[in-house]
């Protein structure tokens, strides 16, 4: 068996997305970017942020993440599949994780230049993944991961301090991405100490976005447009697990591919929820219709190593690469009403985690977990607006592991902050941004030992 005789299991990148019309004129807006035959109304944004999900498996969050060369557990199916061939018997393992994340803006109305705080909506993001893995031989075994790595989203209140209506609801309102994806893989051991895996992923997801087109600076008078739409992509994942020292040290690399999307859907615009209030003099111009949103979620690459200096402890650490800078520009087609389509430059840059993870054997079969995270933020400070205010991030993990009969049960906690960054002059919204999270996590697990 290689390495650890316990479990873990990492996590994976981000993504979003905002678009719409707003008129020139409206209170607090960004200034123009384009302009449309209409005469009032300007080309609309598409906007996608680094929105990733790595909290898919119980013990990998207590550990950070840091998992990537000790996958022992079912959920090696989506950081490193090559340690599925050195598990043993038939394993399923639950997980259920509860994110709940803040956003906010130090910045100032445009109306008065008064100094403001401006926060998003406190939600609750539920994130459920199943796995199990089969050792189908004795140099080959079988896997399959259904998960969200993408996903969660964000909405602001209508008003700030004093009652002030929230000029970014131009913008945008509120926008929720998901996506889920299968993955079956197969795992071999070409030596006793290394092994090899390659998964599909067969990835279905869902993105709406709401925002307000503002005529006035009463919200009163505010047209509501709201995109929806669904695709199905297709990308793999690959692993490989070396005991380069057997029980003293593991070497890893994890692969998940690029998955393009395509996203096929409707807008409408309404007032008040309806489409027959929405003015008449806008009923032609704004009118319902097809939409496309091209969306490209990125290559991330894990390299991981883990070391075993005791019996009953192990000692990890992992560098994961992302190449978000594929997102150079986003674009939303109306197709019936080309006016209303539109293209925004991104210019995101390539990133890394740093993760570090512990795992001690306190008592018997009672496992205590701690990590470390470093996340950057792909979002240049020229381009960060309120579809998501990214920065970089610095997370502390916790968790406990306990083992009776075949059955395991995880418990983890993982604290997020974002501290307060400025955004260039040139943002969306100016000012300065900050994000934190609390993220809990259960896992209930069973090992059948054939």
């Amino acid at each position: 068996m290689v390495g650890n005789r316990r479990a873990t299991t990492p996590m994976i990148p981000r993504a979003s997305l905002a678009t719409g019309v707003e008129p020139s004129g409206a209170p607090g807006g960004s200034g123009p970017r384009g302009s449309s035959s209409s005469g009032w109304l300007l080309a609309g944004r598409a906007s996608a942020a680094g929105f990733a999900i790595n909290e898919i498996s119980t013990a990998g969050l207590g550990m950070g993440n840091a998992v990537t060369a000790i996958a022992d557990r079912p959920s090696a199916v989506a950081f490193n599949p090559a340690g599925l061939v050195f598990q043993q018997g038939l394993a399923v393992e639950a997980n259920l994780s509860l994110i709940v994340p803040a956003f906010g803006y130090d910045t100032t109305i445009p109306a008065t230049g008064e100094p403001v705080r401006a926060n998003a909506k406190r939600q609750l993001f539920p994130v459920p993944s199943l796995f199990a893995s089969y050792r189908w031989r004795e140099e080959v075994a079988l896997g399959l991961g259904i998960y969200s790595p993408y996903g969660l989203g964000v909405a602001w209140n209508d008003t700030v301090a004093s009652d002030v209506p929230w000029w970014g609801r131009n913008l945008v309102t509120k926008i929720d991405l998901q996506a889920v994806f299968i993955n079956p893989t197969v795992a071999v051991r070409l030596h006793e100490r290394v092994g090899l895996a390659a998964g599909l992923v067969v990835a279905q997801a869902k993105v709406s976005l709401s925002r307000a087109i503002a005529s006035s600076i009463d919200p009163a008078d505010d047209v509501d447009v709201e995109l929806s739409g669904d695709d199905v992509g297709f990308g793999a994942t690959a692993g490989l697990l070396i005991a380069a020292i057997p029980q003293r040290l593991n070497v890893g690399v994890g692969y998940r591919s690029a998955v393009r999307f395509g996203f096929s859907g409707q807008g409408v615009f309404r007032k008040d929820g309806s489409a027959a209030a929405v003015p008449l003099a806008l009923r032609t111009q704004l009118t319902d219709g097809p939409v496309e949103v091209p969306m490209n979620l990125p290559h991330t690459i894990y390299f991981g190593l883990a070391l075993f200096p005791l019996p009953r402890l192990s000692l990890s650490a992992n560098v994961d690469l992302t190449t978000w800078s594929s997102i150079k520009a986003l674009s939303i087609n109306f197709l019936d009403n080309p006016e209303l389509s539109s293209v925004e430059s991104k210019r995101w840059h390539n990133t890394y985690a740093v993760r570090l993870g512990m795992q001690y054997e306190l008592v018997r079969a009672l496992l205590v977990r701690l990590g470390f995270i470093f996340d950057q933020t792909p979002v240049p400070a020229e381009t960060v607006g309120p579809d998501l205010p990214d920065v970089d991030r610095f997370l502390l993990a916790c968790g406990l592991g306990y083992t009776f009969r075949g059955v395991r049960a995880d418990l983890a906690y993982q604290f997020m902050v974002g501290p307060g960054t400025d955004t260039a002059a040139s943002a969306p919204i100016v000012g300065q941004h900050d994000a934190s999270a609390h993220l809990a996590s259960l896992s209930l697990g069973y090992n059948f030992d054939l």
